[in-house]
């Protein structure tokens, strides 16, 4: 009971520790556990196994941020579960959504390739900057009162599948013209209300001048960011008002000489490591398991642990696609491993559909317009259009993304398909519908998705995204993106081939 603990013990507690509030399914708060570049060990993710049946009703969520959300914990709870995650060294974020005004603002949790250290493509190995980065930030009241939340994303696989250009700080690594391995940064980026792609800083930053740079970067945001209205507090405003050279000025005052960098960006696809991969580790591969919404039980929790522990490395990896991936898995380990997985409620694919989906917690979200359960509904949908289409579905690199609400927890501007809940009145009654957006995307030529159709009944959705992806399949060219077929076509052309 919180009657048992001190005045002091709650106090260390409240730099590390905080719940966020939630609105639905009679959960009152929410217990979001930060998982740095969502490495985590299979005895930690045992511990939080138990922390779900004994707080949470055995729920548990894998977010876009590669972060464990739980619901149901109750005030009294948390001290008890705050005190467990101590002992395993894990931290929450401090959830400023409450407060009514600016300020309260920290870093969220860091997100990373969750392949770094095994692609045998990435340029470098990015899991000792995250971690170290959090060890400076964790707790630290110097980036506790910063205008609003903070989000930063680190990596330097293959791909860029962390979205850099959608963060408040997008760091890649990559090698300059003189072959040195170093990172780029994007300031600004997010996929919320006024949505925006991050602008390149412009600079080369070495390895040994990252987690400085940062540093600064946080301190000029804390020390000159607005804090006088809440909702035009966000970095990426901030960004808008100074532009990048004041941000690059500031960091030349404060002893940086960093080199400029005008070369071609690497690819930036923010799409997710599919399916069964070699690992630079001769001889093993890692998997990556879709979840389609994100959700796990404690028995799941418990299962995929154990999984991890019989047939690969001692650590399970959450993806920013709500997936996991199990690392140092043997060939010939396949089959059995796909069993258990397949016995645990997985169905496990290769469908770039199936494991880039995306779902946000609407069921428990103070802000969502929406009884209809959109992780749900994604599930209907992508069962509907595998059904339909079958192994043509499967070679399709179509991302999917569903909102119930206009924040775009689950990226939905960014997505060849977006999905966002709205509430359409007609005839005095209020219907529950869908806007949908197609073709955004990240890499070269950025863009987000354009509105093609409104307030779509949501049991209607899946037939018009059934005729959108029949029509890329008749009509595509060779190597065409379903994006690019989109982007070529004018709203009304799209509209015609949805409505057909």
């Amino acid at each position: 009971m919180l009657e048992s603990y001190s005045y002091d013990q709650i106090v260390s507690l409240v730099p590390r520790y905080s719940l966020g509030c939630d609105s639905g399914k009679e959960s009152v708060y929410f217990l979001r556990i930060l998982i740095p570049n969502g490495i985590i060990s299979t005895e930690q993710f045992k511990k939080i196994a138990e922390i779900s049946k004994k707080f949470c009703n055995g729920y548990a969520e894998i977010t876009t941020r590669q972060d464990i959300q739980m619901h149901y914990i109750t005030g009294e709870n948390a001290i008890e579960a705050f005190e467990i995650l101590e002992e395993l060294r894990l931290t929450t974020d401090k959830c400023g959504q409450a407060r009514p005004i600016a300020r309260y603002g920290d870093v969220r949790n860091i997100v990373g390739c969750p392949a770094t250290g095994i692609d045998p493509k990435e340029t470098l190995y990015c899991y000792p900057f995250v971690k170290k980065i959090k060890e400076v930030v964790t707790g630290n009241v110097d980036f506790l009162d910063l205008p609003r939340k903070f989000k930063i994303s680190i990596s330097g696989c293959s791909i860029n599948c962390v979205s850099p250009e959608i963060q408040d700080l997008g760091l890649i690594a990559l090698k300059n013209e003189l072959g040195q391995a170093g990172f780029i940064a994007f300031l600004g980026g997010g996929t919320g209300p006024a949505p925006r792609i991050g602008r390149p800083l412009g600079l080369f930053i070495p390895q040994d001048e990252l987690i400085n740079v940062i540093v600064a970067l946080l301190e000029v945001y804390r020390d000159y960011g607005k804090r006088e209205n809440k909702a035009l507090s966000r970095f990426k405003y901030f960004v808008d008002e100074w532009g990048v050279n004041k941000i690059r000025e500031a960091l030349h005052k404060r002893g940086f000489s960093l080199g400029t960098f005008d070369q071609k960006f690497p690819e930036i696809s923010g799409r997710e490591h599919i399916g069964i991969n070699p690992m630079k580790q001769m001889g093993l591969y890692y998997m990556n398991v879709p979840t389609v919404r994100g959700r796990l039980t404690y028995d799941q929790l418990v299962g995929i642990a154990g999984i991890a522990e019989e047939y690969g490395w001692h650590e399970i990896r959450l993806t920013p696609f709500q997936n996991f991936i199990i690392t140092g898995i043997k060939r010939e380990d396949f089959n059995v491993v796909l069993s258990k997985i397949e016995k645990l409620g997985f169905h496990f694919s290769d469908s770039p559909m199936r494991c880039m989906a995306l779902a946000c917690a609407q069921e428990f979200c103070r802000l969502s317009v929406t009884s209809d359960s959109v992780s749900q509904r994604l599930d209907e949908i992508i069962r509907h259009l595998e059904n339909k289409f079958s192994i043509k579905l499967g070679s399709l690199d179509i991302k999917l993304s569903i909102s119930g609400c206009p924040s775009a927890c689950s990226r939905y501007p960014i997505a060849d398909i977006g999905l966002q809940a709205v509430r359409h009145t007609e005839n005095g009654v209020i219907h529950e519908c869908y806007n949908i957006y197609v073709g955004g995307g990240l890499g070269h030529s950025p863009r987000f998705g354009r509105l093609v159709e409104q307030a779509v009944d949501k049991e209607n959705v899946k037939v018009f995204l059934e005729k959108l992806v029949s029509a890329y399949l008749c009509k595509s060219t060779s190597n065409e993106s379903f994006s690019d077929f989109c982007k070529k076509r004018t709203l009304s052309e799209l509209k015609v081939l949805m409505e057909a």
